[in-house]
């Protein structure tokens, strides 16, 4: 890993800037303004951080551009003026190429670039070596509400790469049989919005609380409402009037 800090105002104009003119037929043409200040200023102070060997492999590139604070602006707070975002990596890419911190910078695989206000001015740089894969996005919510979790765990293709996936993957083994196999009251409750589960609660509450009668609770199933009962209840086939006992 290489990290320092360039203690300078950083260019507000890098050699990335578009000119625009006409040629003597009236022609519209663009240009890259020639920003010879701009290049040796940068050049001048990464020449003194160019690491010991350039890098090979994969790259990610962090550099905040950190500008003097002027008027009512705070330490920290985003930079929205010029120079634009984009020609910043390039501007400072290119020269960073030219002095050997690496062969080509196609090995930059993943760069952050950032523009902020700030009481210390000057240009942050990080590079982090990479792995040989990028790591896999996590998806959120995965096989602890999968009804299969338990059949198969060490097994379980919903668990792709170490990742926790939705009921049940697409390449859950167990997917056809989930496409067959009729919606369970656990099913039900587990695919509620917080305002049907509300209601569901709401019901079981004032049979209990208010000692309305069994008879009205939209769990009971004719047996003590114990762990066993509620649980051969949870894997019953769902009715689809099921919950509407107290309308």
């Amino acid at each position: 890993m290489t990290e320092f800090f360039m203690a300078m105002i950083p260019p507000t104009a890098t050699k990335q800037a578009r000119g625009w003119g006409k040629t003597k037929s009236g022609k519209v043409i663009s240009y890259d303004r020639a920003n010879a200040d701009t290049e040796g200023k940068l050049t001048s102070h990464l020449a003194r951080y160019i690491p010991p060997k350039p890098y090979t492999g994969a790259i990610r590139l962090i550099v905040k551009w950190m500008f003097p604070l002027k008027g009512k602006h705070f330490d920290g707070e985003w930079y929205t003026n010029k120079p634009d975002y984009d020609n910043l990596p390039k501007a400072m890419n290119d020269i960073m190429t030219k002095l050997g911190y690496w062969k080509d910078d196609c090995i930059i695989a993943s760069g952050i670039t950032e523009k902020i206000w700030s009481a210390t001015p000057g240009i942050y740089v990080r590079i982090e070596e990479l792995g040989t894969t990028a790591a896999p996005a996590k998806i959120e919510n995965g096989c602890h509400n999968c009804r299969y979790a338990d059949w198969d765990a060490d097994g379980c293709t919903c668990k792709l790469d170490g990742l926790l996936v939705w009921n049940p993957a697409v390449g859950c083994k167990y997917r056809k049989a989930d496409e067959d196999k009729p919606l369970t009251n656990g099913d039900r409750i587990r695919a509620m919005t917080d305002e049907e589960l509300a209601d569901l609660l709401c019901q079981i509450s004032q049979c209990c609380v208010n000692d309305a009668g069994c008879s009205l609770c939209p769990i009971h199933d004719g047996c003590a409402l114990n762990v066993m009962c509620v649980e051969q209840w949870l894997r019953k086939e769902a009715d689809e009037d099921a919950g509407s006992k107290t309308d």
